[in-house]
């Protein structure tokens, strides 16, 4: 059963959905559904963990190493769960864990490369003899909401920077693919990440993600998905920060007399690439 991440603590949900394999229809699992008071208890959770957090940039980076080869040495534990969660090929589960893995070593070099700069005061008029510099610090809460079709390579695109910065999160995964943001989660706290640095709700975007976006608490929120909810983010948010990974990127112009066939039949096969993508992709053609 996919549970909830709250408080360093994994709990039951409000309530249960079914989980049912992309190709077969057979049941393969349950999904938590999170309350609303559920949600605030994780926002609070990782509000409380990242301020008492003594994690050291090198602990930071010690901890995401570890995760790499956690996840590196039990990639065929992952293989049949994101075939039956995503419709992944056994070609697409493998290339999605060696990009996770990848993601996750740079996550953890950058941990150690958090360098402020040095501000040339004497380049205003009238100063001397002073030094101007600036430092890195944590934003605090970061909120990550992911796709279905990168389920664990784009969530870890969202965890590892965070961590890495010294943050905590609150992870918001599709809940057509929660089980494989369970098992992330499950590899860092493994990996010796306090458990209380992550947090992690299920349940329908519609009803979770407004509740999240309302938040004051959190300070940055990391967002794949469509353009139309990446504007509802971008407008919630205000003046916190946002990074949005946005769809609708990908036209096409087919021109009669200047396309051939072979080219068109390749920007299809792009566009619409196998069933384990859910005939969606981000990148169509190039």
């Amino acid at each position: 059963m996919s549970k909830l991440l709250i408080g360093g603590k994994w709990v039951g949900g409000e309530s249960t959905g079914t989980l049912r394999d992309k190709f077969s229809g057979a049941v393969y699992g349950e999904m938590a559904s999170a309350s609303p008071a559920q949600v605030e208890a994780a926002v609070a959770g990782a509000v409380s963990g990242q301020a008492a957090s003594k994690l050291a940039p090198y602990d930071r980076y010690r901890i995401l190493s570890a995760a790499a080869r956690i996840l590196e040495a039990g990639a065929d534990s992952l293989f049949d769960l994101m075939r039956a969660e995503a419709g992944f090929t056994r070609a697409d589960a493998d290339n999605e864990i060696r990009r996770c893995v990848q993601t996750l070593q740079l996550s953890a070099e950058e941990a150690k490369r958090l360098n402020g700069e040095l501000v040339p005061m004497e380049a205003a008029q009238g100063v001397k003899n002073r030094l101007g510099f600036t430092i890195r610090k944590p934003r605090g809460v970061v909120c990550a909401i992911t796709p279905f079709n990168s389920p664990l390579n784009t969530l870890a695109h969202k965890v590892g920077p965070a961590l890495a910065g010294g943050n905590s999160v609150v992870i918001k995964p599709s809940e057509y693919t929660p089980l494989t943001a369970v098992e992330l989660c499950k590899v860092l706290i493994e990996a010796g990440l306090p458990a209380d640095l992550l947090a992690l709700v299920h349940g329908d975007g519609g009803v979770v993600g407004p509740q999240l976006l309302a938040d004051q608490r959190i300070a940055f929120y990391a967002f794949t998905g469509s353009t139309r909810v990446g504007r509802e983010i971008q407008r919630a948010a205000g003046l916190r920060g946002t990074q949005l990974e946005l769809g609708s990127i990908a036209s096409t112009i087919v021109a009669p007399m200047r396309t051939s066939i072979s080219r068109f039949r390749k920007s299809s096969m792009r566009a619409f690439a196998r069933p384990a993508r859910f005939a969606r992709r981000c990148s169509a053609c190039w």
